[in-house]
């Protein structure tokens, strides 16, 4: 017999163990267009069927829910259309500067003016003047803001009479009252100077070189070539370097954006926007800061 250099069977175990025998794993029945030589691909790996949907790459899962879309946060709208208002409240669009004095400087809030808060948006200007007029203190002139989309009282403004008088009988007898149909009563008030009136602090650059400043208290019908001219004493202004931001109807929002060629031209607009009346643009102080 031929001899073979197989190692010599093990002897048997003394114990009475026996190791389990391993099952032969059973051959699913061949698909339709699978050949029958394809079984043993088929049985070494378990079928996809046997995992969940969820599980595999590129398998969506049709009784799952759908999936949530990140949410966009909204930013608000502004409000206001400028800061050139008086510190009891901010001032009406269509404000105009009070006349100068010797020194060129506006003078501060006369005795014959008066804050007012209160009203119903519903009223008008008119309906304003008229409630004034019947309790028998007619007002000189009145300064009511209005908002830009709807024109509706932003309820609050300023009332102008002839003499300091008749303001301070006005103050004592009509503070509290209500103005018919409403049943809001209002609030009278002293009217302090304006804010454009005082003398700010000037804010030190944030980075070098920065040419670009943002101006508020805009009038609604500004145009670039006017801010461009307001701001041409101050240095030499970037070829489309003036910017308003305008709503849906054409009107600008009271802000805006000077961008100057130098950095020093930058520094002097902030310079001087910052003196009582430094500057203004159609009829309005305005109010420079770093963009």
């Amino acid at each position: 017999k031929p001899t073979s250099n197989a190692p010599p069977p093990l002897p048997p175990p003394t114990s009475f163990y026996r190791p389990p025998k391993k099952k032969k794993p059973m051959a699913s029945p061949p698909l339709p267009d699978q050949p029958a030589g394809s079984l043993s691909a088929s049985v070494s790996s378990p079928p996809l069927l046997s995992q969940p949907p969820g599980s595999l790459p590129g398998v969506r899962d049709e009784h799952a829910p759908p999936a949530k879309k990140p949410r966009k946060r909204k930013r608000k709208k502004p409000t206001s259309s400028g800061d050139g208002g008086s510190s009891s409240g901010a001032a009406g669009a269509t404000a105009k500067l009070p006349p100068t004095d010797a020194g060129g400087l506006p003078p501060p809030a006369p005795d014959t003016e008066l804050f007012i808060e209160g009203l119903p948006y519903t009223l008008t200007s008119a309906s304003v003047s008229d409630f004034f007029a019947a309790a028998g203190h007619p007002c000189a002139s009145l300064r009511l803001p209005t908002w830009q989309d709807s024109g509706r009282l932003r309820g609050f403004g300023h009332v102008v009479f002839d003499s300091a008088e008749k303001a301070d009988k006005a103050l004592q007898e009509l503070n509290g009252k209500c103005i018919p149909p409403s049943s809001r009563y209002i609030t009278l008030a002293r009217a302090h100077a304006p804010r454009a009136s005082l003398k700010r602090e000037v804010k030190d650059c944030p980075s070098e070189g920065l040419c670009s400043v943002h101006v508020r208290n805009l009038p609604y019908d500004v145009t670039e070539s006017q801010l461009n001219s307001a701001f041409l004493p101050c240095g030499k202004v970037k070829e489309g370097g003036v910017r308003i931001p305008r709503n849906a109807g054409g009107e600008g929002k009271g802000f805006g954006y000077v961008t100057f060629v130098s950095a020093d031209s930058a520094t002097v607009a902030v310079k001087k926007a910052s003196e009582p009346y430094g500057m203004t643009v159609g009829g309005r102080p305005v109010f420079v800061d770093w963009d």
